[in-house]
């Protein structure tokens, strides 16, 4: 099985017919996170949201897209419900994780079978970078909240250890190119307790992979097909640490890392492909690969690239003090949207 990071396809956008992506996803089961939802209204392109247009499922179908994450901080941009986007994806024969009509619908994990094992995906979206709860009547994001979410995992691999599971998500800062010490943590402890592979999402640029007893961290497929320039009025433009895109492989106990690029019209090409263990460019995002976690702090907090005004987030454990910071960067956070609203800032730079 192959994932993929973010797509978001505003202006009925074409993926190029490349010949070698092509051969690299046919007949495999792609999984890929879906940043906003289905919408055929182009007018919100002037407004501060992400969606995707109709033909995005042409795209989808081209990448042989069968599976996509809903749990992320732009899948109710546009709407106060995920349902005509569930729906439509439903009719396409796409499954949905992730997100819901409700708390019920939005926590369902998703099972099926793939290359003779049985598999269980769940998926998690951190509510600090705009992830939003559901309730009893409200559509929202399945919230990643480690402590409540290692105690739902661990009673699934208890009472179904033939099945193999998968955890989805969307976490960490914007353009951050390392993990938090919180989510290091988190995805280490969800291998102890027999998970298979932990993929991230959000950063908006590919970080590291960790090889924890023998099983892989992706910590962010970063963008797949999120062009420059479209939303918020075409200020939405990201870095060049952007445009190096990655498809991960899973097959048979290997991890095998594609390489894109994203060009200028936002069009993905193809680079090479390679196994994790031979991959220098994997090796140079992932320094800290044998780190203990108090190493790991220090190398993070000299290293990271999100400073200003954003608090460490150091154990899933300190409850309160995650509060208290998350509080903080909700309270920035109404700031910079202030800030976009007035048309002073663009987003990720």
């Amino acid at each position: 099985m192959i994932f993929l990071g973010d797509i978001a396809n505003p202006n009925f956008y074409k993926a190029n017919k490349n010949v070698e992506i092509n051969n690299i996803f046919k007949d495999k089961l792609v999984i890929a996170n879906l940043e906003g939802d289905l919408t055929i209204n182009n007018d919100f392109l002037k407004k501060n949201v992400v969606f995707n247009s109709m033909n995005t499922l042409d795209l989808l179908n081209e990448f042989n897209i069968k599976v996509v994450n809903l749990a992320n901080n732009h899948i109710l941009d546009t709407s106060e419900t995920v349902r005509e986007t569930i729906e439509i994806l439903k009719k396409s024969k796409i499954s949905t994780i992730g997100a819901g009509l409700n708390e019920f619908e939005a926590s369902r994990h998703l099972e099926f079978s793939y290359g003779g094992d049985d598999y269980a995906f769940f998926s998690y979206g951190w509510d600090l970078i705009g992830c939003r709860k559901p309730n009893s009547n409200k559509s929202g994001v399945n919230l990643y909240e480690p402590s409540r979410n290692i105690v739902e995992i661990r009673n699934y691999i208890n009472n179904n250890k033939e099945k193999k599971v998968v955890v989805l998500l969307h976490w960490n800062y914007e353009l951050e190119i390392y993990p938090q010490p919180m989510d290091r943590q988190f995805a280490h402890d969800l291998i102890d307790l027999g998970v298979e592979a932990v993929i991230g999402c959000h950063s908006h640029c590919v970080q590291g992979i960790e090889v924890y007893k023998n099983k892989p961290i992706i910590y962010s497929l970063g963008n797949w097909l999120f062009p420059n320039g479209k939303y918020f009025d075409g200020k939405l433009i990201f870095p060049e640490i952007s445009n190096l895109q990655i498809a991960i492989e899973l097959i048979n106990g290997e991890v095998i890392c594609h390489w894109h690029q994203k060009l200028v019209d936002g069009s993905v090409v193809f680079l090479n492909s390679e196994d994790l263990n031979d991959s220098k460019k994997i090796k140079e995002l992932t320094p800290y690969q044998s780190y203990s976690p108090d190493r790991y702090i220090s190398f993070f907090r000299e290293h990271r690239r999100k400073k200003n005004l954003l608090p460490v987030f150091y154990n899933y454990n300190h409850e309160y003090r995650n509060l208290i910071k998350k509080k903080f960067v909700q309270f920035r956070h109404i700031g910079i949207k202030t800030v976009l609203n007035l048309g002073l800032k663009g987003g990720p730079k």
